[in-house]
């Protein structure tokens, strides 16, 4: 669910919309994430996660599929941690 939380605000951020409370925060917040790949990096990961981990929608079998998913979920994980390293959402705005 986090990791679908957090797509879903990424992509927020790339629609224009007129709403306030807190999709008003989200789209200031997550803004700056929501530029460069992290969006697709998480997207991905998203969505191995559900097709062969979570739900098991597609039984994980192939050890090239298992391994690429694998790599994916590190090097997004790795573009997470940078990115909110560099410019959290998290941090307190004045």
């Amino acid at each position: 669910m986090p990791l679908g939380l957090l797509e879903f605000c990424l992509k927020y951020c790339r629609q224009s919309h007129n709403v306030g409370g807190v999709f008003e925060v989200v789209g200031k917040r997550f803004a700056d994430l929501s530029d460069g790949a992290l969006l697709d990096e998480v997207a991905s990961i998203y969505e191995f996660r559900n097709k062969h981990v979570a739900h098991v929608n597609v039984e994980l079998t192939d050890l090239d599929l298992a391994a690429t998913g694998l790599q994916q979920w590190i090097d997004g994980l790795t573009a997470l941690h940078w990115a909110l390293a560099t410019k959290s959402p998290l941090t307190p705005q004045k």
